[in-house]
């Protein structure tokens, strides 16, 4: 649930009531600037119509990340990521001509931030 305090405009939400649909945050309801911050209303475009709601209607929600973009430095995906790849170059250490090892080590440095795709 989104309060005041987590919005800003142009976020898009995910808007529970009415209806289950997504919307863009605008920003504070213009009139409504008087009113203490958790009782202003919010206006949200939803194509083709503006409407005006509360914050508890709706969540905010994060964009999808992309696949190709690597992990976060340390994070526990990195760190497993880190793991692939430190079995796959001992694997291909041990034997030059695993190509599947040599390609996993490769994803898994892409993946870790270390190669960049072309």
């Amino acid at each position: 649930m989104a309060t005041f305090k987590d919005l800003k405009s142009g976020d898009e939400v995910w808007i529970k009531k009415p209806s289950n649909i997504y919307g863009k945050v605008i920003g504070p309801r213009p009139g409504d600037a008087g009113l203490p911050p958790e009782e202003q209303l919010w206006t949200v475009e939803v194509l083709p119509y503006t409407q005006y709601l509360h914050p508890e209607h709706f969540e905010l929600v994060h964009p999808p990340k992309d696949p190709n973009e690597p992990h976060e430095y340390t994070s526990k995906e990195w760190a497993e990521e880190f793991s692939i790849f430190n079995a796959a170059a001992s694997r291909y250490l041990a034997d030059n001509n695993d190509k599947a090892a040599m390609i996993e080590a490769n994803e898994a440095l892409r993946k870790l931030g270390f190669v960049k795709n072309k």
